[in-house]
């Protein structure tokens, strides 16, 4: 990691950052996953030959996930998550992400952690390889030298993952953080950090997609039975009595 030094950046000038940040920390939003038509349908066992999708990872299974990440005697405390439901995170529907952060000192707590810019590069994931991605997210800060985020405060922004393509099936987001961290306490020199972190999200299915795997029927390979070969009749061949046979036959039975 290079490290870059900043000077005579007027440290009050920092004061505004306070504005984008917040004293509670990084705080989840309950979520609920069940709701609306789009529903995902509870899990019921079936017999059916239809393929099952291969197991996509999904670190936002559980609709939250958090990071502690550390660099040159810094320790960031990254937390993820949305407000609409993973549910519905389609790939035909803008996508909400929550990305907050705070960091501290492991040492000498007197200095101060400033965030100056979010970047967030995405891959996107169909079922034959990579697809389309859309253009890089950012944040810089509107501030200088930029938003504090030395614990308790905290940086919160939402983030918005615009349609990706319909077949698209899972998304990978690669986070860089861009920190500006005081070289000592009332110092106006900076050091410039950069952390990074990885997300892998699994996008839902539409309902009709769900609907209609639900509704094919098992496929049960044909068994063709063994035919037994037609036995034609011989047709019957009359019999054909000679003429002394006949003549016996016609004069009856003999006298005793």
């Amino acid at each position: 990691m290079s490290t870059k030094f900043f000077s005579h950046i007027p440290v009050h000038l920092a004061l505004g950052a306070v504005i984008a940040t917040s004293l509670s920390g990084c705080s989840f939003i309950p979520l609920s996953f069940s709701t609306g038509p789009d529903a995902a349908p509870a899990a019921r066992a079936t017999t059916s030959s239809v393929a099952l999708p291969i197991a996509i990872k999904n670190d936002l299974a559980t609709g939250t996930a958090h990071r502690d990440l550390a660099d040159s005697g810094v320790t960031f405390s990254a937390s993820y998550w949305s407000t609409l439901g993973m549910d519905r995170w389609l790939a035909s529907a803008d996508k909400p992400l929550t990305f907050c952060l705070s960091g501290s000192f492991t040492a000498d707590p007197n200095r101060s952690i400033y965030l100056s810019r979010l970047s967030v590069v995405t891959t996107v994931s169909g079922p034959n390889g990579a697809l389309p991605a859309p253009a890089v997210l950012t944040d810089a800060a509107s501030v200088s030298p930029g938003y504090l985020i030395t614990a308790p405060f905290s940086y919160n922004e939402i983030l918005t993952l615009p349609p990706l393509p319909a077949k698209a099936r899972s998304v990978t987001l690669a986070i860089s953080y861009e920190i500006l961290v005081q070289t000592g306490a009332k110092s106006t020199t900076f050091a410039k950090q950069t952390v990074t972190d990885q997300l892998t999200i699994a996008l839902a299915e539409p309902a009709a997609a769900r609907s209609a795997a639900k509704a094919t029927p098992a496929t049960i390979p044909a068994t063709t039975p063994a035919t037994t070969p037609a036995t034609t009749p011989k047709p019957t061949t009359p019999t054909t009595l000679s003429a002394a046979a006949a003549a016996a036959a016609a004069a009856g039975p003999a006298k005793q």
